[in-house]
């Protein structure tokens, strides 16, 4: 499952420093991944236990959720996202379909 943030208006907002900020300052612990040609992090939640990789693409903060992750962890990015910027975010969700097996 894919969680997609968008600014609705992006002017003056570095979706990377926003990230890293909230990141720093959160009760997160992550890594990013240094030889991707994208920012990529993988995240954990330290109050929530909830883990998840986050990626910046096409000017919006990605969020790849496993099927273990609890909304809670999610909410409280979304959370600290909205109070770090003073712009609303678009929020979009996708589920790829699973091959079913033969």
């Amino acid at each position: 499952m894919l969680f997609r943030l968008e600014p609705t208006d992006s002017e003056g907002i570095d979706l990377q420093v926003l990230l890293e900020t909230i990141l720093q300052s959160g009760p997160y612990r992550h890594g990013d991944f240094h030889d991707l040609p994208m920012v990529v992090y993988l995240v954990r939640d330290e109050e929530t236990s909830d883990v998840f990789r986050v990626s910046i693409r096409d000017g919006a903060l990605q969020l790849h959720v496993l099927p273990a992750t609890e909304s809670d962890g999610l909410r409280q990015f979304y959370e600290r996202l909205c109070e770090g910027t003073e712009t609303e975010w678009a929020v979009e969700r996708r589920v790829e379909a699973v091959p079913e097996s033969e």
